[in-house]
This record gives structure tokens, C-alpha cells and sequence, in this order.
């Protein structure tokens, strides 16, 4: 294997595992009720003790990344990554549990962001986008398998699952170190001063505002309808058996796995901008579907749309991403990665009050509403 396909393989699978872990927890909260005695609520915020650390240390680690190199910050993320998993296997009290699950989160915090920027550094200009595409598609593959896989697992012991992340993080840190051995990746030379200098100099750029927003608004919309469907399956007409709705879910990642190249390749034929408004068009045409949704076929069709539509965005906001301002590709990166994951945090405790008191009608209307919003965005980022 070249080293240009080990840093593909470290990439994709690193992409891969990120949401893996953040998703699989919804596959086995009975078993976690269970194993610490408390609600499903607070099995849920779980999820939040992942999230938060990732999205706010994500916004630093690109800006390291470009100091001191991104193999240096990429293992390290790797390796806090796989000991968070560690812990999270050997919990035995919830709270144990929550921290380990923020270990995790800070360590793929100095992961994810940097991906982006390695990806750009081993692929040529002419074929970024279908690389980026790929890169979406792994990221998706992991929102689907996570929950298939947990709930797989779960048949023997929960733990497993968090056993096999730590080991699929240290088989990416091997790829890295076969790959780099300190000859690519450096520092840049310049000191840890300079990077109070990156971060400022990335949010003056018009585009990065633009997209960091977009990202944001998409991530908001994404998970705020995916967080409340399988609720909505369950309830008449739809009456789905929780098997039926695992499947349904899946879908959204299953069709995203082959939207995202589809999306890298358009991007490079017709545009960034243009592509990812076309991403943000099918997500608004998902919101109608869904609205209008009554039976189990409609609501397949919705939850297809839904991750096509997402991932010919990302795949084309990937690749902007290193393009806007390439010398600090990994501070461009971590403000982008920070926004969008940030409207994942956020969108659930938003529209969480939103569903409980008027239902999923009114969430898919503020989705639209927001989704607008990003359209609008998209045309700015075109003519800017």
C-alpha cells in the first residue's frame, strides 16, 4: 500500500469512527437504563457529554495542527480517542461513564478537523471533491453503522462496541505513523503565538463566515429531524416495531454513503456554492415530504432524500473548507467542523420544547425556515 492510500485509509476510517461512536450509544440506551439504574433522558446526555468538548475543542485543534503538524496533533487525538472508548467499556457508575464519554469527545476534537486538512494534502486540486465526497460518505457510514453495530453487539455485552473503537483508533494511528514517519505534516515554523493570529485572520474571511454558518444550519436541521422521527414512527398511523424504525433510520446513512461521491465529483463539475445549494434544496423538498408523510413508504422516501441532500452539501463545504484560505487549511477546518457540530448539540435542546409542545409539523416548519436561511447563504457565497 502506497503512502498516499495509507493517509486515505487513516482519514476515512478516522471519518468513520467520530460519529460511530457518537451515534452508537442510541442502539443500546434499554441495556445502559438498565446497567446504571437511571432514566432514558439521562442515558441521552451521554450523547451531550460527547459532543460539547468536540465541538468547542475543535475550534483550536486545526490552528495547532498548522504549528506544530498535523501528524503530531492527529495521533495524539487518536490516542486520547481510543483510551476515552477504554474507559467508557470499563464504566461501571454512570458519572464514570459521562467523563469517559467527554474524553473521547476532547480527543476526536484534535481528529476530525485535521482529517480534512491531511486529505488536502495527499489528493490533487483536480479531484479534491470526489476525495471530499468519500470522506462524507465514510463520516455517514458511521452515523449508520453505529447504532446497527451496537445493536449487534449489545447481544453479548454493550462494552464490546466501545473495545472495537479503541481498536479501530489505534489502527488508524498505526496508518498514520506507516505513512508520515515525520517527513510530511510538519511544523510550520512559526509559534504558538501565531496562533492567536490564525483563528482571527479565518473568521475575518467572508467565505469561512459563510460556510461555517451554512455547516451550522445544516447540522441544526439534520439532526432536529432525525432526532424526532423514530418518535413520530411509533405513534399511530405509522405504529412501527422499534426493529422496523432502526432500519428506516438507516436509510439516511445509507443513502448518504452513495450521495456524498455522487456530490464531491458534481462539486468539481458545476461548483461548491452551487452544489451545496442543491444539497440544501433536497433537504427542504425532505421537510415537505416529511410533513406530508403517511405512510411507511413516504416516510423511507423523506429519510433518503434527507441524507442525500446532506451529504452533496458537506462534500462540496469539505472541500471550500481547504480552499479558502489553503495556508491555514487546519484553523479554516476547525472553525467549519466547530460550527456545524455545534447546531448538532444545540438542535435537539432547541426543538426538543419545540416538539413537546406543538409537535413534529412545527419542527419541520423551523427546519424550513432555517434551511431558507442557508439557501440564501449559499447564493452569497457564490457571488462573494
Amino acid at each position: 500500500m502506497s503512502e498516499s492510500r495509507y493517509a486515505k485509509f487513516a482519514v476515512y476510517a478516522g471519518a468513520f469512527s467520530g460519529p460511530l461512536a457518537g451515534n452508537s450509544v442510541l442502539a443500546i440506551v434499554p441495556l445502559l437504563e438498565v446497567e446504571f439504574g437511571i432514566s432514558v433522558a439521562e442515558v441521552l446526555l451521554s450523547i451531550s457529554f460527547y459532543m460539547f468538548p468536540f465541538a468547542i475543542f475543535s475550534f483550536f485543534s486545526g490552528s495547532i495542527s498548522d504549528i506544530y503538524g498535523r501528524r503530531k496533533v492527529v495521533t495524539f487525538g487518536f490516542l486520547v480517542y481510543a483510551i476515552g472508548a477504554l474507559l467508557c467499556a470499563s464504566s461501571n457508575d454512570v458519572m464514570t461513564f459521562y467523563i469517559s464519554r467527554g474524553v473521547q469527545g476532547f480527543g476526536y476534537a484534535f481528529v476530525n478537523p485535521v482529517l480534512v486538512a491531511i486529505l488536502a494534502e495527499v489528493t490533487p486540486s483536480d479531484s479534491r471533491g470526489r476525495n471530499m465526497g468519500f470522506l462524507a460518505a465514510a463520516t455517514t457510514g458511521g452515523v449508520a453503522f453505529g447504532p446497527l453495530m451496537a445493536g449487534a453487539f449489545s447481544e453479548w455485552d454493550w462494552r464490546i462496541v466501545f473495545i472495537v473503537i479503541a481498536l479501530l483508533c489505534l489502527i488508524c494511528n498505526y496508518a498514520i505513523l506507516k505513512t508520515y514517519k515525520g517527513a510530511s505534516f510538519v511544523a510550520s515554523g512559526v509559534s504558538i503565538g501565531s496562533m492567536m493570529g490564525n483563528v482571527p485572520r479565518a473568521l475575518k474571511n467572508k467565505g469561512v463566515l459563510l460556510i461555517s454558518a451554512i455547516g451550522f444550519v445544516t447540522f441544526f436541521c439534520y439532526i432536529g429531524a432525525l432526532s424526532f422521527v423514530s418518535d413520530v414512527l411509533a405513534r399511530p398511523p405509522i405504529d412501527a416495531s422499534g426493529r422496523l424504525i432502526g432500519i428506516l433510520i438507516a436509510l439516511t446513512g445509507g443513502a448518504g454513503i452513495f450521495a456524498a461521491p455522487f456530490g464531491g465529483s458534481l462539486s468539481d463539475r458545476i461548483g461548491r456554492s452551487r452544489t451545496a445549494a442543491l444539497g440544501l434544496l433536497i433537504l427542504l423538498a425532505t421537510t415537505i415530504l416529511m410533513a406530508n408523510s403517511t405512510t411507511i413508504w413516504m416516510f423511507a422516501m423523506a429519510l433518503v432524500l434527507l441524507g442525500t441532500g446532506a451529504q452533496i452539501l458537506w462534500a462540496s463545504l469539505f472541500a471550500l473548507v481547504v480552499e479558502l484560505v489553503s495556508e491555514i487549511k487546519g484553523t479554516v477546518s476547525s472553525v467549519f467542523n466547530s460550527s456545524r457540530f455545534m447546531g448538532y448539540a444545540i438542535s435537539p435542546l432547541v426543538l426538543g420544547p419545540v416538539y413537546l409542545s406543538s409537535g413534529f409539523d412545527m419542527v419541520l416548519t423551523f427546519t424550513s425556515i432555517a434551511l431558507i436561511i442557508g439557501i440564501g447563504l449559499t447564493v452569497i457565497l457564490e457571488r462573494s
